[in-house]
């Protein structure tokens, strides 16, 4: 088949990081009880579902002229920051290990992803430069 394109690659490779962490978040909730499940896969799902859908738009408007990838990357940190501190509010009424089980499963869906996206885009940029 044809190769895949910039989009395409970043939508499999983002995907398959989010998945790959929702699966440890969960492996290591689980042991734990139901409600350590539910808020430590809330908190992934914050982060790894804003993530993939704000990174697949920084990939669309990457490059392109006007202020698309900056308004697609602060929407992308603004909605993780807000939901994120809502849910940790709400979390925090329910019970500090709630709030511990919410922030791992945050943190754990984040980094990785995160990592990725810089990294893609780091690249992305060194590549339209013509730099190797």
């Amino acid at each position: 088949g044809r190769p895949m394109n910039r989009t395409g690659r970043f939508a499999t490779l983002c995907t398959l990081i989010a998945v790959a962490t929702g699966v440890a978040v969960y492996a290591v909730a689980a042991p734990r009880g139901a409600e350590i499940v539910r808020w430590s896969m809330t908190g992934w799902a914050i982060v790894a579902v804003i993530g993939v859908v704000t990174g697949l738009w920084m990939v669309r408007v990457h490059g392109k002229p006007g202020s698309g990838f900056l308004a697609a990357m602060g929407a992308g940190m603004l909605a993780r920051l807000f939901l994120s501190a809502a849910v940790a509010l709400w979390a925090a009424q329910h019970g500090i290990e709630y709030v511990w089980a919410f922030l791992a499963g945050l943190f754990t869906g984040y980094l990785p992803l995160q990592a990725f996206e810089v990294t893609w885009f780091f690249r992305e940029a060194r590549r339209h430069d013509g730099i190797r």
